[in-house]
């Protein structure tokens, strides 16, 4: 990675990392920052700033820096910055504790013409990328912030 890609870039997908994302899920770490020392071997999918490559790794940076600054965890943040703040209390960063709520579905899918449930997957160290849980009426609060 290089010292010009801002938090901004990151989380706007103009960081040009691009299709790596794939290092942290084949090349795992115990921590997300962990992972960081990795990326200076990776080589960028485009232009920092000028191009727009989808990427999940963005979010896993930013939330680590996140985490490096409040030193808290990224889940807590979300917890006591967002979800408590707004009263999203049908809103978690854990399909475990999604589970335990009555406001959750399954998604389904086709598979060889018959419907199948989607199983959850509990991310781990990409949780910044993909692992809010939440209902229509707690997003609905949070558009109307």
């Amino acid at each position: 990675m290089d010292n010009l890609i801002t938090i901004e870039d990151l989380v706007s997908h103009k960081s040009g990392i691009g299709s790596v994302d794939g290092t942290y899920i084949l090349f795992p770490a115990n921590k997300r920052e962990n992972l960081m020392p990795r990326f200076k071997y990776l080589k960028p999918n485009g232009e920092i700033k000028d191009s727009w490559i989808y990427s999940n790794l963005g979010y896993i940076v930013a939330g680590t820096i996140i985490e490096k600054t409040t030193n808290e965890s990224w889940e807590k943040n979300i917890q006591d910055k967002i979800f408590k703040p707004l009263n999203m209390n049908n809103s978690s960063t854990s399909i475990t504790e999604m589970a335990k709520t009555s406001s959750f579905s399954f998604g389904y899918g086709l598979s060889n013409k018959q419907t199948k449930k989607v199983l959850f997957e509990e991310l781990d160290n990409d949780k910044p990328c993909g692992s809010i849980n939440s209902t229509t009426n707690d997003m609905a609060t949070w558009m109307s912030t």
